[in-house]
């Protein structure tokens, strides 16, 4: 009894440990009254943020959790991705959007294949916006690739909500035309093909996007 009067104390006094101990049991909405008495507006340990937010992830309160986040990303950048992924896992598309917003103007050097989840992400999450500001940007880093894959990845982004982007500034040819002349490797073959019907699709080409399917 003595011992378990002396944890009570202690827990008490340090409401991190007592916020451990809840969220070890799943006892979510005592964990994030804990970490809150832990956490203050001048908190950046960036463990018992991400802790909190997953405390509330747990019990749905996906803003809390997303400007729980948001405060580790201010002091540590480098957990832009680790944010991303954790809402992009949980298909929250609203909320990745966003950061993923953040994470295209933090690492423009992303191969094109990299590139592709964040429109993607802001299409499905309806922010056309977004989707047609990271569209633009995916144009320009890639504006001068010889690499047809690279004009592929870009013109199917592109064309993912209709009349966002003016269909003449995609590199259609890049890629449609080693399909043409025979050589796209069988890696892509198949990718190109969707992509130029498509892109037929939404040039109002029906005929041609039979063909090309």
């Amino acid at each position: 009894v003595g011992d378990q009067m002396a944890l009570s104390r202690l827990l008490v006094r340090y409401p991190a440990a007592q916020a451990e101990m809840h969220s070890a049991t799943g006892d979510w909405d005592l964990a994030i009254a804990a970490y809150s008495r832990a956490i203050t507006d001048q908190t950046t340990d960036a463990y018992l943020l991400t802790k909190r937010a997953e405390a509330y992830i747990a019990t749905g309160h996906w803003e809390l959790a997303k400007a729980d986040w948001l405060r580790v990303i201010d002091s540590q950048p480098n957990q832009l991705q680790r944010a991303f992924d954790v809402f992009r896992g949980a298909e929250q598309w609203e909320h990745a959007a966003v950061l993923g917003h953040r994470l295209i103007q933090q690492q423009p050097d992303w191969p094109s294949w990299r590139w592709m989840s964040i429109p993607t992400i802001q299409a499905i999450a309806g922010n056309r916006d977004a989707y047609a500001d990271s569209c633009d940007r995916m144009l320009q880093q890639f504006a001068d690739s010889k690499d047809a894959a690279d004009a592929e990845r870009t013109t199917k982004v592109c064309l993912l909500l209709p009349n966002v982007i003016d269909l003449s500034k995609l590199p259609t040819d890049r890629f449609t035309r080693s399909l043409d002349n025979g050589t796209t490797d069988a890696t892509h073959r198949a990718w190109f093909w969707g992509t130029r019907a498509l892109l037929a699709y939404r040039q109002g080409n029906a005929t041609a996007m039979i063909d090309y399917i």
